[in-house]
């Protein structure tokens, strides 16, 4: 699976802001509704196979590995 330009938007905005950001920060930002983030996450999440965002109730974080940003770029 592949992933789409927002989807490494999203993985490169999140990775930047290393406290978290919540779902519906990431909607309005990206100007899409908190569901179509939810599904990126769950496609960003199968693109990586193993390597995920993390869900958390403070927002969504990056697990950081160099095996993760290989995959992506």
């Amino acid at each position: 699976m592949t992933v789409t330009k927002r989807q490494i938007e999203i993985i490169e905005y999140i990775m930047n802001n290393v406290s978290g950001i919540t779902g519906d920060k990431l909607a309005k930002y990206f100007g899409v509704s908190s569901r179509t983030i939810r599904n990126d996450i769950l496609q960003i999440n199968s693109a990586l196979s193993g390597d995920q965002l993390l869900c958390q109730t403070e927002g969504r974080r990056i697990s950081p590995s160099i095996k993760a940003s290989k995959r992506i770029g």
